[in-house]
Protein backbone atom coordinates (compact mmCIF):
# COMPACT_ATOMS: atom_id res chain seq x y z
CA UNK A 1 0.00 0.00 0.00
CA UNK A 2 1.23 3.56 -0.74
CA UNK A 3 0.65 7.04 0.73
CA UNK A 4 2.02 10.21 -0.43
CA UNK A 5 3.80 11.86 1.70
CA UNK A 6 0.56 14.72 2.71
CA UNK A 7 -1.36 12.21 4.23
CA UNK A 8 1.49 11.06 6.26
CA UNK A 9 1.89 14.34 7.69
CA UNK A 10 -1.68 14.08 8.80
CA UNK A 11 -0.83 11.00 11.28
CA UNK A 12 0.81 11.71 14.69
CA UNK A 13 3.34 9.12 14.55
CA UNK A 14 7.68 10.50 14.69
CA UNK A 15 7.94 9.46 11.18
CA UNK A 16 5.18 11.48 9.82
CA UNK A 17 6.25 14.25 11.97
CA UNK A 18 9.92 14.26 10.71
CA UNK A 19 8.68 13.60 7.22
CA UNK A 20 5.92 16.11 7.52
CA UNK A 21 8.98 18.68 8.62
CA UNK A 22 10.94 17.78 6.11
CA UNK A 23 8.01 17.81 3.04
CA UNK A 24 6.61 21.03 3.96
CA UNK A 25 10.46 22.88 3.97
CA UNK A 26 11.26 21.37 0.58
CA UNK A 27 14.21 19.51 2.53
CA UNK A 28 13.92 15.86 1.89
CA UNK A 29 16.70 14.14 0.48
CA UNK A 30 16.41 10.59 1.51
CA UNK A 31 13.70 9.37 3.84
CA UNK A 32 13.94 5.73 4.97
CA UNK A 33 12.26 4.13 7.57
CA UNK A 34 13.01 1.11 9.94
CA UNK A 35 10.01 0.46 11.88
CA UNK A 36 8.26 -1.82 9.26
CA UNK A 37 5.83 0.73 7.55
CA UNK A 38 4.70 1.08 4.09
CA UNK A 39 6.55 2.22 1.39
CA UNK A 40 6.01 6.41 0.83
CA UNK A 41 5.73 8.19 -2.34
CA UNK A 42 6.25 12.08 -2.98
CA UNK A 43 4.82 13.96 -5.66
CA UNK A 44 7.30 13.59 -7.75
CA UNK A 45 7.32 9.97 -7.73
CA UNK A 46 9.88 9.03 -5.91
CA UNK A 47 9.32 5.69 -3.45
CA UNK A 48 11.04 5.66 -0.20
CA UNK A 49 11.62 1.95 0.51
CA UNK A 50 11.31 0.70 4.25
CA UNK A 51 13.94 -1.17 6.59
CA UNK A 52 16.67 1.65 6.76
CA UNK A 53 17.10 3.57 9.98
CA UNK A 54 15.15 6.97 9.80
CA UNK A 55 16.93 9.74 8.66
CA UNK A 56 15.79 13.69 6.93
CA UNK A 57 19.53 14.38 5.64
CA UNK A 58 19.49 17.31 7.31
CA UNK A 59 22.95 17.78 7.54
CA UNK A 60 22.92 19.45 3.61
CA UNK A 61 21.02 22.24 4.84
CA UNK A 62 22.86 22.51 8.45
CA UNK A 63 25.61 23.20 5.93
CA UNK A 64 24.36 25.70 3.70
CA UNK A 65 23.06 27.64 6.48
CA UNK A 66 26.28 27.07 7.71
CA UNK A 67 28.39 28.88 4.86
CA UNK A 68 25.72 31.58 4.15
CA UNK A 69 26.27 32.43 7.82
CA UNK A 70 30.03 32.66 7.67
CA UNK A 71 30.06 34.43 4.07
CA UNK A 72 27.55 37.24 5.75
CA UNK A 73 30.20 37.72 8.69
CA UNK A 74 33.15 37.84 6.54
CA UNK A 75 34.50 34.20 6.37
CA UNK A 76 35.07 32.24 3.25
CA UNK A 77 35.24 28.38 3.01
CA UNK A 78 38.25 27.91 0.34
CA UNK A 79 38.72 24.32 0.72
CA UNK A 80 36.75 21.20 1.74
CA UNK A 81 39.06 18.16 2.68
CA UNK A 82 37.13 14.60 3.46
CA UNK A 83 38.42 12.92 6.37
CA UNK A 84 39.93 9.50 6.54
CA UNK A 85 39.24 9.15 10.27
CA UNK A 86 36.43 7.60 11.66
CA UNK A 87 35.65 10.60 14.15
CA UNK A 88 36.37 13.14 11.68
CA UNK A 89 33.70 13.67 8.27
CA UNK A 90 35.50 16.17 6.88
CA UNK A 91 37.24 19.96 7.46
CA UNK A 92 36.72 22.89 6.01
CA UNK A 93 39.23 25.42 5.48
CA UNK A 94 37.71 28.83 6.13
CA UNK A 95 39.54 32.69 5.73
CA UNK A 96 38.71 36.01 6.84
CA UNK A 97 37.77 38.65 4.79
CA UNK A 98 37.56 41.37 6.89
CA UNK A 99 39.74 42.21 9.92
CA UNK A 100 42.66 39.94 10.00
CA UNK A 101 42.46 39.45 6.00
CA UNK A 102 43.68 35.80 5.00
CA UNK A 103 43.49 34.45 8.95
CA UNK A 104 42.57 31.00 7.95
CA UNK A 105 40.57 28.39 10.92
CA UNK A 106 39.30 24.82 9.84
CA UNK A 107 36.06 23.69 10.80
CA UNK A 108 35.64 19.90 11.71
CA UNK A 109 32.30 18.24 11.48
CA UNK A 110 32.78 15.85 14.48
CA UNK A 111 31.31 12.15 13.77
CA UNK A 112 28.97 10.83 17.07
CA UNK A 113 31.43 8.45 18.91
CA UNK A 114 28.07 5.89 19.32
CA UNK A 115 27.75 5.36 15.99
CA UNK A 116 28.89 1.87 15.28
CA UNK A 117 27.21 1.59 11.51
CA UNK A 118 28.76 2.42 8.30
CA UNK A 119 27.92 5.52 7.51
CA UNK A 120 27.97 7.97 4.20
CA UNK A 121 29.00 11.08 4.16
CA UNK A 122 27.30 13.75 6.26
CA UNK A 123 25.92 11.20 8.34
CA UNK A 124 25.82 10.67 12.05
CA UNK A 125 27.49 14.13 12.41
CA UNK A 126 26.81 15.52 15.82
CA UNK A 127 28.88 18.26 16.32
CA UNK A 128 30.88 20.96 14.05
CA UNK A 129 34.48 22.13 15.90
CA UNK A 130 36.58 25.29 15.07
CA UNK A 131 40.32 25.06 15.97
CA UNK A 132 43.54 26.51 14.11
CA UNK A 133 44.47 24.18 12.09
CA UNK A 134 43.64 20.28 11.17
CA UNK A 135 43.63 18.47 14.38
CA UNK A 136 45.48 15.18 14.70
CA UNK A 137 43.08 13.51 17.38
CA UNK A 138 39.48 14.00 18.28
CA UNK A 139 40.64 15.42 21.56
CA UNK A 140 41.81 18.25 20.26
CA UNK A 141 39.19 18.54 17.87
CA UNK A 142 36.92 18.87 20.98
CA UNK A 143 38.89 21.61 22.50
CA UNK A 144 39.32 24.00 19.75
CA UNK A 145 38.35 27.72 19.63
CA UNK A 146 34.40 27.05 19.56
CA UNK A 147 32.05 24.40 19.46
CA UNK A 148 28.75 23.72 17.52
CA UNK A 149 26.14 21.02 18.54
CA UNK A 150 24.33 19.83 15.27
CA UNK A 151 21.08 19.27 17.40
CA UNK A 152 17.86 19.87 15.80
CA UNK A 153 15.53 22.61 16.71
CA UNK A 154 18.57 24.13 17.95
CA UNK A 155 20.89 24.61 15.41
CA UNK A 156 19.58 28.26 14.58
CA UNK A 157 20.31 29.84 18.10
CA UNK A 158 23.47 27.42 18.69
CA UNK A 159 25.02 28.87 14.90
CA UNK A 160 24.72 32.56 16.14
CA UNK A 161 26.48 31.96 18.98
CA UNK A 162 29.26 30.05 17.40
CA UNK A 163 29.52 32.41 14.45
CA UNK A 164 29.79 35.48 17.62
CA UNK A 165 32.60 32.81 18.84
CA UNK A 166 34.53 32.96 15.69
CA UNK A 167 34.14 37.07 15.71
CA UNK A 168 35.68 37.41 18.95
CA UNK A 169 38.45 35.17 18.41
CA UNK A 170 39.05 37.03 14.78
CA UNK A 171 39.42 40.20 16.50
CA UNK A 172 41.18 39.03 19.54
CA UNK A 173 44.24 38.39 17.58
Amino acid sequence: MFWTAKAASKRRSPKAACLRKCYESARVIDYQCDRGLDPITSRSGKIWESGYKVRCQIMHVYKTELRQHLTDDGWEVIDVVASEDWWADEFWKVQSRRNLWGHEIVLTFLVDPMWDAPRKPGQAVWAITASESIPLDRLSAENGVARLGVVKGRFGKELAAFIAKLDAYRNSR
